[in-house]
């Protein structure tokens, strides 16, 4: 027979290893954009995956002035720069950034 106490501490090491799980994902994304080019650019979906994002969220937040992104001329394709990533990681990291 499993106690309450047993259930919720499985949840928690579930809900930790999760957490773990996506933090470490978001490292890994921003050790990417630190040795990357530094004129490389992003579109949408592969600035929204390196920042463990969905392309929506991205595409909302740059809709509503809250991220920048650079649109060549002549293309309506937003790309995002090593730079403006760095930007929106830190951002996210300390709250400045939500929907």
């Amino acid at each position: 027979m499993t106690t309450i106490e047993e259930c919720v501490a499985e949840a928690v090491k579930q809900v930790m290893a999760e957490a773990i799980g996506k933090l470490s994902a978001k490292l890994d994304a921003l050790e990417q954009l630190r040795t990357g080019p530094s004129q490389m650019l992003y579109r949408e979906a592969e600035a929204a995956k390196l920042l463990g994002l969905s392309r929506e969220t991205i595409k909302r937040w740059r809709n509503k002035g809250k991220v920048s992104a650079h649109t060549p001329r002549g293309t309506r394709v937003p790309l995002y720069s090593r730079e403006n990533l760095e930007v929106i990681f830190r951002q996210l990291a300390t709250g400045e950034l939500t929907d």
